[in-house]
């Protein structure tokens, strides 16, 4: 089993990157639902190589976080 940390380290720089790009593509002024979508990667990231990291269940409250966030933005998006 690899050590939890370098690939979530990967993972989210990986997904910031990609919000990057979507934010340039969409603009500033109008998140759209491309853009709420690549925000729910950072959401859905496995834990399933984590199973013994103690940070586990920080992770994924703060998954559960992320999505209500998501949710939240959705309903209240006129896009």
């Amino acid at each position: 089993m690899q050590p939890c940390e370098p690939a979530r380290d990967r993972v989210v720089r990986e997904v910031r990157n990609q919000a990057a790009e979507t934010l340039a593509a969409v603009g500033s002024k109008k998140l759209t639902r491309v853009a709420l979508f690549r925000a729910s990667k950072w959401a859905s990231v496995s834990l399933r190589d984590c199973t013994d990291d103690a940070r586990a269940e920080d992770v994924s409250l703060a998954r559960a976080f992320e999505w209500l966030r998501i949710a939240l933005r959705f309903a209240s998006c006129d896009c």
